[in-house]
């Protein structure tokens, strides 16, 4: 009996074993990041490091502010992956997201803060981002005073969490959310400028509950059934 035990438990750690080998064999590509701490914040230096050791994929948090040096993200070029929160805000020297243009998934993305009185944001356009699909979890999109245009997000089809774009107050338009499929909970509000919700109509016609979303203190506020059924610029 003894023996029949070792040879059962032997066998167990043969699978175990080809089951983590077939696993590693099915991503041969996968160069995987794990950050030191959460949330990294990694310096320019750091950034570099990891775009010359091919990196693809990070996994953990990774925040990008307070970085004067920081001109664009070119150094991020490499990944498709972030299991995990991308934050980006505080830069003054960074206008562009350009250089994350094979990003296909992040777990969530902040681009700008709520709070921004000590990290201003000087995003003017979302470019670099065609390529992302999927954001798991919270998308926000605030206090980017000179955010123009989010036609970088052309691509992406699925925010799992909170999705909120707030006091960007020169964006005209949610043009480039034309093949969002699925949205949560989400609040628009106070875009001063903001007038053209078109881009919304589909994803907002297979809304189950309206309550789901809110649409405040913009230059236009039309509600989610005028969007959907055309109303959805002024």
């Amino acid at each position: 009996m003894k023996t029949l035990k070792i040879a059962a438990l032997l066998l167990m750690v043969n699978i175990i074993i080809l089951s983590s080998c077939e696993k590693k064999d099915a991503n041969p590509d996968e160069k995987i990041f794990i950050t030191p701490v959460e949330p990294w914040e990694p310096t320019y230096e750091d950034l570099k490091a990891i775009y010359d050791s091919g990196y693809n994929i990070i996994d953990g948090h990774l925040r990008l502010y307070l970085m004067d040096s920081l001109y664009d993200l070119n150094y991020l070029s490499n990944i498709e992956r972030i299991d995990g929160s991308l934050l980006i805000y505080g830069n003054r020297n960074l206008k562009t997201v350009d250089g994350l243009n094979n990003l296909e998934y992040v777990q969530s993305l902040y681009i700008g803060i709520k709070h921004p009185d000590m990290h201003v944001s000087n995003i003017e356009n979302l470019n670099g981002l065609e390529s992302l699909e999927i954001i798991e979890g919270v998308f926000q999109v605030t206090n980017n005073y000179r955010l123009e245009n989010i036609y970088g997000l052309s691509n992406l089809k699925h925010i799992g969490g909170e999705f909120l774009i707030y006091k960007n107050s020169i964006l005209t338009s949610m043009d480039g959310l034309q093949n969002l499929e699925y949205i949560s909970f989400t609040d628009i509000c106070d875009n001063d400028s903001l007038t053209d919700f078109c881009a919304l109509k589909n994803v907002l016609s297979t809304l189950e509950d309206e309550r789901m979303v809110q649409i405040c203190n913009n230059r236009y506020n039309p509600t989610v059934q005028e969007i959907v059924n055309g109303d959805c610029q002024q």
